[in-house]
């Protein structure tokens, strides 16, 4: 008899409990809901792009070529991914991923490669001109070269218009002291 007052007691309980979380569930806000309204500032890099990327050079920006950028939200809207051009400009495979860390008020964009295998995380949010800078200053990513010196990077995503924005990438020798133009790529939206 015993064993069954257990069971039912147990039971009565589990019931309570579920019906209890059920409620909570309801009326509890989701918790990455200040994530989602920040990333909501990036909604208009989601979608189909012509990308012609640009390099600097010596003589100043020179068109590199064409490629297709696929850029989408995943994750509940907690993410925005980029993934490679197969075809792409620079003969390597890059994708990356942003997400805003709403626990330390910054996004992070994390990207990784097909050639180097350097997963490289940078941080940042939006300056006072609502571009979104990010770089790699901090996170301890950057790149070495053969001869061992290291370059950061920085990344500008600069959004004109719902059909038009611009990823600029600058680059520095000396931690950040100093910036010079790497990259720039122009993205226009494609229709239909």
């Amino acid at each position: 008899m015993n064993a069954l007052l257990l069971i039912a007691a147990g039971a009565l309980a589990l019931g309570m409990a579920q019906s209890t979380s059920e409620t909570e569930s309801e009326t509890r806000p989701f918790p990455g809901a200040e994530a989602q309204v920040a990333m909501a500032r990036l909604a208009p890099l989601a979608g189909d792009w012509t990308a012609t990327v640009y390099r600097m050079t010596e003589t100043g920006w020179s068109e590199a070529g064409t490629e297709h950028a696929h850029i989408y939200f995943m994750l509940n809207d907690l993410a925005l991914r980029e993934d490679p051009d197969p075809d792409g400009v620079n003969g390597w495979q890059l994708e990356s991923t942003i997400q805003y860390d709403q626990n330390r008020d910054l996004y992070r964009l994390v990207a990784m490669d097909d050639t180097w295998g350097n997963m490289d995380i940078y941080e940042g949010g939006f300056d006072s001109e609502g571009r979104l800078v990010v770089t790699n200053l901090r996170s301890g990513t950057s790149y070495v070269g053969d001869d061992g010196a290291t370059l950061h990077f920085r990344l500008t995503t600069a959004i004109e218009s719902p059909d038009r924005n611009v990823f600029s990438v600058d680059m520095s020798a000396d931690q950040g002291a100093s910036w010079q133009a790497y990259q720039r790529i122009v993205r226009i939206r494609q229709s239909g």
